[in-house]
């Protein structure tokens, strides 16, 4: 969660709360093709040393 307390409320302060809130989500997605820890923390259950091999 990120939360934000501007020093002012208005457009230009909501606009830059709003492009601030959107760099998580594309750093996660852009770090998705080179890491495999996203893939581990979404997994439902171990993978055997097979699979792990083969990156499925």
């Amino acid at each position: 969660m990120l939360r934000l307390r501007p020093e002012r409320d208005d457009a230009r302060a909501r606009q830059d709360a709003d492009r601030l809130a959107a760099l998580p989500p594309l750093i996660i997605v852009a770090k998705r093709e080179s890491s495999d820890t996203l893939a581990r923390l979404m997994r439902t259950a171990p993978l055997n040393v097979a699979a792990e091999c083969s990156g499925t």
